[in-house]
């Protein structure tokens, strides 16, 4: 539990308790800090966290497990100034999972896919996930994911069947780390239908320059423009609803 009538600003990242020659993740399990305005969190998520937090508006986590997915936006929907948001997603998150509480205040949203830890095979990222968030986030203005370990998946299911909605406030759209895997344009094609005032989507297969130096395109960068070229040839065999509004970089 951490108490404070003053904190603005916590950052809770790589806390270990040492137990003989083991190690165990320090878990946050109570905010009541009425002041703090931003959290950085790099522990679990566990079901029962309390927090009472009014003020806090700009918060990075972890998901690292499908279990903790639910939870977390629970808990989120709870924040009454709550605008900016960045997960972090280790783990798969079933279509079939739906979050129900609206997130009424969130303007801004970024999500990072990694790798799970415990898979060595190649990951097929199912994004239509992020429409339910986009759903369930009215007044979201800006979203950005980012795939850390972009693969190219062949003999790709293609599913179409997506619940129709309607949004009016997303205007910018970015999607990094794609390599022309039909899930992602299926992703952009489903956004630009429903996204009723966007103004762009970028689709691109480099990461943004303001993450950390592991994640180096540079370190093969004709891989990364063969991504590229495939992504603009699954683009030009599909017929795309506001093609204009594609940025491909």
């Amino acid at each position: 539990m951490i108490a404070s009538s003053s904190l603005r600003h916590l950052e809770v990242t790589s806390c270990y308790l040492l137990f003989g020659n083991s190690m165990k993740d320090v878990t946050l399990t109570s905010l009541d800090c009425p002041k703090l305005t931003s959290l950085d969190y790099s522990g679990h998520f566990l079901p029962n966290m309390n927090f009472n937090t009014p003020m806090l508006n700009n918060i990075q986590l972890p998901l690292v497990y499908s279990g903790e997915y639910l939870n977390a936006f629970r808990l989120l929907a709870t924040l009454p100034k709550f605008e900016n948001l960045q997960l972090e997603i280790y783990s798969m998150v079933p279509t079939s999972v739906k979050i129900t509480q609206p997130l009424k205040h969130l303007k801004e949203l970024s999500l990072i896919f990694n790798r799970p830890f415990d898979t060595p095979r190649k990951l097929e990222f199912d994004l239509s996930s992020i429409l339910n968030i986009l759903q369930a986030s009215p007044l979201l203005e800006k979203l950005s994911v980012m795939i850390t370990s972009p693969e190219i998946i062949e003999n790709q299911k293609v599913d179409r069947d997506v619940e129709a909605f309607s949004h009016d406030e997303v205007k910018d759209i970015e999607l990094r780390g794609c390599v022309g895997n039909w899930y992602e344009v299926e992703f952009a094609m489903n956004v630009m239908i429903y996204a009723n005032k966007l103004e762009r989507i970028v689709l691109s297969p480099y990461w943004r320059d303001d993450m950390d130096e592991f994640l180096n395109w540079t370190s093969n960068p004709a891989w990364f423009q063969n991504g590229r070229q495939r992504i603009a040839e699954t683009l030009q065999n599909e017929e795309v609803v506001g093609r204009e509004k594609l940025v491909l970089i």
